[in-house]
């Protein structure tokens, strides 16, 4: 790598390590309505110094219309907390079931870099989501 694509690197790896929380209230009109999200089943390193890997939970797409696409959800998002309970992707759903209105707790560093790897179609090919 030469010096500049390395600091654009670094760059990238600090914008991740750095969380950009941000909270969204849901209100939906039925427990049973889902968020119109798809989101990666586990982590996945994308880089071969295993610097970046991309966590499980992450918004990868979202249909047209969608609760999260209304309330300003976004592709690279990852899930942190529903109501302030740490949940994973066994507990998502679970949870959602449980409350018709709900504050869902977002870190948005990843929506940038996972933007640009999604150009790059050896990286997509490699993650798994839950449709």
């Amino acid at each position: 790598m030469s010096l500049n694509t390395e600091l654009i690197y670094d760059k990238l790896v600090d914008h991740i390590q750095q969380e950009q929380i941000e909270s969204f209230q849901v209100e939906r009109s039925d427990v049973s309505e889902l968020l119109g999200i798809n989101f990666t089943r586990k982590s996945v390193s994308v880089t071969k110094d295993g610097r970046i890997t991309l966590p499980e939970l992450m918004i990868v797409s979202m249909d047209r219309d969608s609760i999260g696409q209304k309330i300003g959800l976004r592709i690279g998002s990852v899930i942190k907390q529903i109501n302030d309970t740490e949940i994973d992707p066994k507990t998502y759903f679970d949870l959602i079931k449980e409350h018709k209105d709900f504050t869902l707790t977002m870190n948005n560093s990843y929506c940038l870099v996972f933007q640009l790897m999604l150009k790059e179609p050896s990286i997509a090919s490699k993650i798994t989501y839950h449709y």
